[in-house]
């Protein structure tokens, strides 16, 4: 599995509803601010193998997000 970073509980719950529509599986999962560069307290977790489609939903979308933890995308 691997996780990008969301800033808010709000842009999490977003970001799972924009990931859904668009068929990648995902749940948010809580993240310790020492694992990422930027302070973020949230991600979605989600099958590797659907990040680039994940991420270029989220572009479309306008979907902010941070970090990618896992396997490049």
């Amino acid at each position: 599995m691997c996780i990008v970073t969301m800033k808010t509980m709000t842009a999490a719950q977003r970001a799972r509803r924009a990931a859904n529509a668009a068929g990648v599986d995902c749940r948010i999962v809580s993240l310790d601010r020492n694992m990422t560069k930027n302070g973020c307290a949230y991600g979605l977790s989600y099958p590797c193998h659907m990040g680039e489609k994940l991420i270029l939903h989220f572009e479309r979308q306008g979907v902010e997000y941070g970090t990618v933890i896992g396997r490049d995308v």
